[in-house]
């Protein structure tokens, strides 16, 4: 009978002890908003606010990973830190993105949030850690440049040549160009229209 019992006992503890490692995670509430982001015009230095930070030991590492929505990447960017109570970021700085998303594979990116502890069991403690999520896709259009080049024919008499590059816009799954034809330019003769 206390064979028995010693048995049931020792059944009882691993099953605690499995529940108790295992239904032990990091705090998965962060919340970015890109809400702002849709529809900007690339370059520019993409900043995305966090609006939430969980409540993490300090062995807690974010992942951000920036990446176009479709295989292949054309853009792939990594952010990693640890959690901090005191200074913890107000935003993630990718840096400046020098395209629009015509260049991106599904025409749109997104940025996926890992958490990652290895104190914790898997899939916490992962390469990676656990994805718990990110930002909604979104777009970047392309600015039309203006621009021209000039060569001197005679004395004081310039020929100007338009070498202005054409924008691009994203929408409804497509790209448009933005055309550079109504593009005006206007010659001032010492300052002088």
């Amino acid at each position: 009978m206390i064979k028995q019992l010693k048995k049931i006992l020792v059944l009882f503890l691993l099953f605690s002890t499995y529940q108790l490692v295992y239904s032990q995670a990091p705090d998965l509430n962060i919340t970015l908003d890109n809400s702002d982001l849709n529809g900007q015009c690339a370059p520019l230095e993409l900043i995305i606010p966090i609006d939430d930070w969980p409540d993490n030991p300090p062995t807690t590492e974010y992942i951000f990973i920036l990446h176009d929505v479709d295989i292949p990447y054309t853009l792939l960017d990594t952010i990693r830190f640890f959690h901090d109570d005191v200074n913890p970021p107000s935003n993630i700085n990718f840096g400046i993105i020098e395209n629009s998303s015509c260049n991106a594979s599904g025409l749109e990116y997104v940025v996926d949030v890992y958490i990652k502890d290895l104190t914790f069991p898997a899939p916490f403690s992962d390469s990676l850690g656990f994805l718990i999520g990110g930002t909604e896709d979104f777009t970047l259009n392309g600015k039309p440049d203006a621009s021209f080049d000039y060569e001197e024919t005679d004395c004081g008499v310039f020929t100007f040549t338009n070498t202005s590059t054409s924008g691009e816009f994203v929408n409804n799954s497509s790209c448009t160009t933005i055309s550079n034809d109504n593009i005006e330019w206007h010659i001032l003769v010492d300052g002088i229209d």
